[in-house]
C-alpha cells in the first residue's frame, strides 16, 4: 500500500508530474500505462511501460514513479513478498 493510500499516490503523482514540453506542443493526450515491482522492502523497482503514448510522456511517468517514497509491502503468510502492479499515468491538457 502506497503511504497514505491510493488518493496520495495519484496526489504525489499529481504534484510532480511535469507535462513534456514536446507532448505539449503537439498537443499530446493519453494514457501511459506502467508495469513495476514494490519488492519486499516496499521499494519500487523493475519498471517499465507497458503502454506509452511517446513525446517525453513515457521517460515522465517513469520518472514520476521511480522516485515515489517505499510502499508498504504485500505480505504472505505473515511475510513481506514483492508484487507487480499496474498503473495508468493520464497526460491531459487543460
Amino acid at each position: 500500500e502506497y503511504p497514505g493510500g491510493i488518493q496520495a499516490m495519484y496526489d504525489y503523482i499529481g504534484k510532480h508530474l511535469v507535462y513534456p514540453s514536446l507532448a505539449r506542443e503537439n498537443a499530446k493526450e493519453g494514457k501511459v500505462v506502467l508495469s513495476f515491482v514494490i519488492d519486499a522492502e516496499g521499494k519500487v523497482s523493475m519498471s517499465e511501460v507497458e503502454r506509452g503514448i511517446g513525446f517525453g510522456c513515457d521517460e515522465e511517468a517513469l520518472r514520476v514513479i521511480n522516485k515515489m517514497p517505499n510502499w508498504t509491502p504485500a505480505t504472505q503468510n505473515g511475510k513481506p513478498v514483492a508484487v507487480r502492479l499496474m498503473l495508468p499515468v493520464v497526460f491531459r491538457l487543460q
